[in-house]
Order: structure tokens, then C-alpha cells, then sequence
């Protein structure tokens, strides 16, 4: 496994232990969430949107 790869895998067990916000421009709508571990990879789990402030 490369540096690289290995410094993702620490950041996202890192997000997702803490469940940290995200927000991704080139996620599909709604792009908040938080990510999750889902088997031996991650997915982002989406906040629900409400479009009133």
C-alpha cells in the first residue's frame, strides 16, 4: 500500500470515528454529510437538506 493510500485510509477512520462534517462540491446533492466505514471501504452519509435557513 502506498504512502499515499495509507494517509487517506488514517484521515477517513479519523473522520469517521469523529463524525466530522463534510462538504464536497462534486458530491451529488445533498453534498453535507459526515463519512462512515462501510466494510473494508467508506461512504458519506448524507445530512438531510433543508432549504430554509
Amino acid at each position: 500500500m502506498s504512502p499515499s493510500v495509507k494517509t487517506r485510509h488514517k484521515f477517513f477512520d479519523m473522520m469517521s470515528a469523529e463524525k466530522v462534517t463534510v462538504v464536497g462540491f462534486h458530491y451529488q446533492f445533498p453534498p453535507i454529510g459526515h463519512v462512515e466505514k462501510n466494510g473494508t471501504g467508506y461512504r458519506l452519509v448524507r445530512t438531510a437538506w433543508n432549504p430554509t435557513l
